[in-house]
């Protein structure tokens, strides 16, 4: 049974108009979809008066947005927030080729200041988030906050995972990632390692990264090969996630382009490539017990509380 977010549907269905290409070198271009996934856009504090006409209203961490699906070729905004359903996947693109890929029943908004020189934002309420982010481009600085920890990306392929049970958990495939618990010392989660963030923690147990982790990563992030229409479109920005995914292997694991050759040739696909890295480090990898995480459907806990309600509430009339 998926749990379904309480919006306010107006009188008007919301237009389902794309999001206007911006020159914003923040702005990411969703560049494929599997299953459901919604985008909240236009945040504001107070309710909008013409909101019935405005079509579906959601209230999100204290802001109001307009909500609609998700659609291939839209542009994620400054401010916007990003949405999957149960089972629902997304890979977002930016111009120089950093990508996020979306697991399910994920929720976070990305934010940045206008003058350009302060890192962005991405606030992820609940779920999985894998990204490959170029140590050189301008997410080169790029801060993650979840409740438990403030993470700062500094070029790398990492995982992050917040299911809303006071724990995030940071991998890191290539590269690093600065962990900040909401009360202890910064660490550094490197390349082939994880972290895991308890609520309160002053210390945080570092481990390698083992087969369970892998796994998760791999699920959260595969996404089927598009059809051959979709790739034509988004084409540029598919070779620009490639050359910026090649150019991290060659930087932090020049070794395991040995074992890629489709790299050296030049066949190998971005979805390809992203999974074969995972698969690789799972041959060597430890195995560790591995910690149930409920489903969507398993969020309320014997008092009745909703977990995953209490990010997203209906607002104004039923």
């Amino acid at each position: 049974m998926e749990l379904t977010l309480r919006v306010l549907v107006a009188l008007v269905v919301f237009g389902t108009s794309s999001i206007g290409f911006a020159a914003d070198s923040q702005v990411a271009t969703v560049s494929q979809i599997e299953g459901r996934a919604q985008i909240f856009t236009h945040p504001s504090k107070t309710l909008p008066p013409s909101a019935e006409q405005e079509g579906v209203i959601a209230l999100f961490e204290g802001e109001y947005y307009r909500v609609r699906d998700l659609k291939i070729s839209d542009r994620i905004e400054n401010g916007n927030v990003l949405r999957t359903f149960p089972g629902g996947k997304v890979k977002v693109i930016y111009d120089n080729g950093d990508q996020i890929y979306v697991g399910p029943g994920t929720s976070y908004r990305i934010s940045w200041k206008q003058d350009r020189k302060s890192a962005p934002e991405i606030r992820l309420a609940y779920g999985k988030l894998r990204g490959v982010i170029s140590r050189e481009g301008p997410r080169k600085k790029v801060i993650i906050r979840t409740r438990t920890a403030v993470m700062g990306v500094r070029g790398t392929d990492f995982f992050i995972a917040d299911e809303g049970l006071g724990e995030t958990s940071v991998s890191v495939l290539r590269g690093a990632v600065e962990v900040a618990p909401a009360r202890g010392k910064t660490l550094v989660v490197e390349t082939g390692m994880t972290a895991e963030v308890a609520q309160k923690a002053v210390e945080v147990p570092l481990r390698k990264i083992s087969r369970e982790d892998l796994g998760e990563i791999r699920v959260a992030s595969a996404l089927p090969v598009r059809k051959e229409s979709e790739q034509a479109v988004l084409k540029k920005l598919e070779q620009k996630a490639l050359e910026v995914t090649l150019k991290d292997i060659k930087t932090y694991q020049p070794e395991l382009l040995k074992e890629l050759p489709q790299a050296a040739s030049g066949e190998v696909v971005l979805p390809d490539l992203n999974s074969k890295v995972v698969d690789i480090a799972a041959i060597s990898a430890p195995s560790v017990p591995k910690k149930k995480r409920p489903g969507l459907e398993e969020l309320k806990s014997p008092d009745g509380i909703d977990y995953y309600e209490k990010y997203f509430k209906g607002s104004g009339k039923n």
